[in-house]
């Protein structure tokens, strides 16, 4: 695949704009061509370190002075509604880091925002472009047959309380982290779920305390997610097939098992998920995909607004 140069800005300055930077500057075919961020100085010391000719002053002048083909955007999820929709007026694709609105609510405001404007609103969902995931996908395809995906999800509000983050944060973290994990049943569960099970539903609080759900989709598959709140518990991925047993523990290994054998077998990963955050160099390779209008495997608005219902439901009170 040959790509031509495209030209690229970011909004944001804080740690996970560096990680987009990172991968963005070792990209031949981008132009990193302007930045900006509520704060001046942030933007500046990102500029200095990654070379970025142009610091601007609102997202208004970032696009009138570069007439960029791309933005990333990067910012924290209490100011994600007001950036988007604000960036939402101009001709670029867009590669917008998760959550996409805190809470459900602002999630539809933000589609119903973008409306006419969905195929170039991309959500950095990067879990689904980690190599143990794209192996996974590749086994999976191969075997005819019912799934069950096993999410083990762990989260821990109340120590990010206690560190700083903010209340209204806190308060809504199955949208701010979890959805990174439920997003990924609709990675490896065919079709629509049909109903959902909360057996264990969530309760109110910083407390230590657990959630059991399983959903049914109408392909047979079946979705079982398990979370544990403010206590022990790693994030992990098991695919149950009659044949082969995939288990992501942690998500960014890989090892599988094929019947009858009682032995698993590890992939190694590959080379650019050791040498950037796992998933981004793979996923800005599909931004890329998308500047010049190929197909991609990027998440849009719409996907995205099906696993935000999904947390939301999994998450009912």
């Amino acid at each position: 695949m040959v790509f031509s140069r495209h030209r690229v800005v970011i909004i944001g300055a804080g740690n996970m704009a560096r990680e987009h930077l990172k991968v963005l500057r070792a990209l031949k075919s981008i132009d990193i061509v302007g930045i900006f961020s509520r704060t001046f100085s942030q933007a500046q010391l990102l500029a200095d370190e990654f070379q970025i000719g142009l610091v601007a002053t609102s997202i208004a002048d970032l696009y009138d002075k570069t007439h960029a083909d791309g933005v990333v955007v990067a910012v924290s999820e209490t100011a994600t509604q007001t950036v988007c929709t604000e960036a939402l007026a101009y001709p670029w694709q867009m590669l917008v880091e998760k959550p996409v609105g805190l809470g459900l609510t602002e999630t539809k405001l933000i589609f119903d925002a973008a409306k006419g404007s969905e195929k170039r609103f991309y959500v950095a969902m990067n879990r689904r472009n980690f190599s143990s995931t794209l192996m996974a996908i590749k086994e999976i395809e191969k075997i005819q047959g019912e799934r069950t995906v096993q999410i083990l999800d762990q989260e821990d509000p109340f120590s990010a309380l206690n560190a700083g983050r903010s209340k209204q944060v806190c308060d809504l973290w199955h949208f701010a982290n979890s959805i990174h994990l439920i997003d990924l049943f609709y990675v490896f569960c065919r079709g629509t779920p049909t109903s959902i099970n909360n057996v264990i539903p969530s309760r109110y609080g910083y407390m230590a305390k657990s959630t059991h759900s399983v959903i049914s989709f109408d392909s047979g598959d079946t979705g079982i997610y398990h979370s544990v709140w403010n206590a022990p518990g790693p994030w992990s991925v098991v695919i149950e097939t009659a044949k082969k047993r995939i288990e992501m523990r942690p998500l960014e290994s890989f090892t599988i098992q094929t019947y009858p054998s009682r032995q698993k077998a590890s992939e190694p990963l590959a080379k650019e998920d050791h040498e950037f955050k796992p998933g981004f160099f793979r996923q800005m390779r599909e931004f890329i995909r998308a500047l010049t209008g190929e197909p991609n495997n990027l998440v849009t608005l719409g996907a995205y607004l099906k696993s935000a219902k999904l947390t939301n439901e999994l998450y009912r009170e």
